[in-house]
């Protein structure tokens, strides 16, 4: 079947991310063939350290924090 990745990962707004954390993370994923990846986030930048464009994305909050909630699968 299909494989699923969920993930919240840090915002840099209560725990402090390196720089370069959302692009390790989108490496990551990006090696993750046939799976649909997705994550919370709230900053933009960070959304695009995925190298695929995103199939879906929905604005929501996350307690006060405006996110995102973005969809990509992985070829």
């Amino acid at each position: 079947g299909r494989r699923f990745v969920i993930t919240n990962p840090p915002f840099n707004e209560r725990c402090v991310v390196e720089d370069d954390f959302y692009r390790k993370m989108g490496a990551a994923f990006s090696r993750l063939h046939g799976c649909r990846v997705a994550f919370i986030c709230s900053n933009p930048l960070a959304m695009r350290s995925i190298p695929v464009k995103e199939s879906k994305v929905v604005e929501l909050k996350n307690g006060a924090i405006d996110c995102f909630f973005s969809v990509y699968d992985i070829q």
